[in-house]
């Protein structure tokens, strides 16, 4: 599992130079926007393997090469939008990601749920194959992911009980 993970992890640090100049290009086009916590577009080398162990612990009938194809957060960005222009500025940004070949793999909003609020969007590179996650939020919603990120860390670590992790969630 580490060779692969490790082999993963090269592949996204290839990917990621091209990726991230082209998600600065669109934010600077979008009139309040501005990407925040840029020096986390590439998740940690700990963090991916511990996701991962996480995924084969849940999942042991899986191969690991599916469990690594779901890994759509080794390369991510996140886009902060004014809050009086937040809608047009997250259309804005979709838009642009498809004109620049971006695909869509997934887009869930999560504005009408408790707890974490603001939008994740996993998009492939069209050049290297490379999924990577763009989230939206507002600085109110970026704020709020931040204070409670170690409550959503502890709550995906490996071996973490259905009660825990629902507490935790509760939390954040």
């Amino acid at each position: 599992f580490r060779s692969a993970a490790n082999e993963f992890l090269e592949r996204a640090r290839r990917a990621e130079p091209a990726i991230t100049r082209s998600v600065q290009q669109i934010a600077g086009n979008i009139e309040g926007s501005d990407l925040v916590g840029l020096e986390y577009r590439l998740k940690t080398d700990d963090s991916f393997k511990r996701k991962l162990a996480t995924a084969i612990e849940d999942n042991p009938d899986m191969p690991v090469t599916e469990l690594l194809a779901d890994m759509k957060d080794s390369v991510r960005y996140t886009m902060q939008v004014d809050t009086e222009k937040y809608t047009s500025g997250v259309h804005d940004a979709i838009q642009a990601l498809q004109s620049n070949g971006y695909d869509c793999v997934k887009f869930k909003n999560t504005w009408d749920s408790s707890g974490y609020q603001g939008i994740n969007s996993m998009w492939r590179d069209p050049a290297t194959g490379h999924v990577f996650e763009v989230q939206f939020h507002t600085g109110e919603s970026f704020d709020a992911k931040m204070t409670t990120h170690e409550l959503y860390e502890r709550s995906r670590l490996p071996g973490v009980d259905d009660e825990t992790r629902r507490d935790l969630d509760r939390q954040q």
